[in-house]
């Protein structure tokens, strides 16, 4: 038997302002985030 949960509704602002905050972590924690990936790929530092 499934059940059907339903999932709360997230708004933009809240999964926008989530994001963000992982990206700053991921800065200071390891140096690396997927906004710095992009940048490089777009700007490559030689």
């Amino acid at each position: 038997m499934w059940l059907r949960v339903r999932a709360a509704p997230v708004s933009r602002v809240r999964s926008l302002a989530l994001f963000v905050a992982v990206e700053v972590v991921l800065v200071f924690w390891i140096r690396d985030s997927l906004i710095l990936n992009v940048l490089t790929l777009i700007y490559p530092v030689e």
